[in-house]
């Protein structure tokens, strides 16, 4: 019942979100901790919602389910052969479902994102995601995960 709530919140978010133009949401993978499926959707050319729906295997492996809001800053990094790598940083929420116990918490996810839209419909990401559990208890945890995704 609290897996089935969580992914109809997490879809809402997604539905709620306008797409503008082509190419807005994207469906990947994402590997580190957590690994999953992995998605974003441009809520407008600086703005973004992602999420994923992953397993985290640390301890006994729990499955996770998270989404953030993402402000991205364009032109921050220039590489000559690159040009623009997007820096984002953001905030969100998450939900482990650990064999005894389910954790809620927020995310602060910092990133770099390589868009290859102008060539192809795709992106590469990492990222470093500090996380504050506050339900049951007040834990610190941090995530870090390498990634992809194909734009629609």
């Amino acid at each position: 019942m609290k897996i089935t709530f969580v992914l109809i919140l997490l879809i809402i978010s997604y539905v709620g979100v306008p797409v503008h133009a082509q190419n807005k949401f994207g469906i990947g993978i994402i590997v580190g901790e957590p690994t999953g499926l992995s998605f974003k959707n441009w809520v407008n050319s600086t703005e973004a919602i992602d999420g994923a729906i992953a397993w985290d295997f640390r301890k006994d492996g729990r499955l996770t389910i998270h989404t953030d809001y993402l402000f991205h800053k364009l032109n921050l990094v220039r590489v000559k052969e690159l040009g623009n790598i997007p820096v984002y940083m953001g905030i969100g929420a998450r939900i482990n479902f650990e064999e005894e116990d389910t954790k809620i918490g927020i995310r602060i996810p910092f990133g770099i994102a390589f868009n290859f839209a102008s060539r192809l419909p795709f992106d590469v990401f990492i990222e470093v995601v500090p996380a504050l559990n506050l339900i049951p208890a007040t834990e610190a945890d941090i995530n870090i995960g390498l990634g992809t995704r194909v734009f629609f």
